[in-house]
């Protein structure tokens, strides 16, 4: 039987990663393929598939998302709007709202679109009309964790959690424990690509996460 983390208060060391008082965690699953050690900064995979959808369109035109990159920085899982605002022959442009219904920017018929979201909008051959609407949806991801890396797009770009034990989901996810608050040693915390403990630190402090310098690893 798996262990059951739940949601405790700890004051569990046997290393120097804890570097003090209370330290609260919870159960989480290590995505499939991730083999980590104690210690790890880990990220949660809170952005799942783009997808496109309209209905009603007067113009032909198509929006194609990007092939390789459809989901930037920043991306919102929700719905995001793209309405023709002003009709052309052959073209025309269009707002960009984000989930929450901010302007996220404009884009021109035949133009890519670089803002959280990546597309180009193909003119048809019927004309687009002022109210044509694209719905571009961005799926919510599983919320599986791995290691946060900061290149990352898919949400795990955030640190979400310390890896209470070492976790080998190599074959398979593993419901593992996730340490979400306490004091801990930044000297031996596993920092994944382009993090580091002064590019985090504020972050973590928000999550209750308090990243402690001068303490040897």
């Amino acid at each position: 039987m798996p262990k059951d983390y739940g949601m405790k208060e700890e004051a569990y060391s046997p290393d120097k990663l804890v570097a003090g008082g209370q330290v609260v965690s919870k159960t989480g699953t290590l995505l499939l393929g991730e083999n980590r050690s104690r210690g790890v900064l880990l990220g949660k995979i809170t952005l799942g598939a783009l997808s496109e959808t309209h209905a009603g369109n007067t113009g032909n035109g198509v929006l194609i998302p990007d092939a390789v990159t459809p989901i930037l920085v920043n991306a919102q899982a929700g719905v995001y709007k793209v309405v023709c605002a002003a009709a052309a022959a052959n073209g025309g442009w269009f707002r960009v709202f984000d989930p929450k219904g901010n302007v996220l920017g404009v884009i021109d018929a035949g133009s890519s679109f670089t803002s959280q979201i990546k597309f180009v909008i193909a003119d048809g051959n019927v004309d687009f009309i002022a109210g044509d609407t694209f719905l571009v949806t961005v799926a919510t991801g599983s919320l599986k964790h791995k290691l946060s890396a900061a290149a990352a797009v898919d949400g795990s770009q955030y640190p979400d959690g310390i890896l209470v034990e070492d976790t080998d989901a190599s074959a398979a996810d593993i419901d593992t424990g996730v340490y979400i608050a306490g004091e801990f040693n930044e000297n031996a915390i596993t920092f994944g690509a382009g993090h580091t403990a002064d590019s985090v630190r504020d972050a973590l402090r928000l999550k209750g996460i308090y990243l402690k310098k001068g303490v040897p690893a």
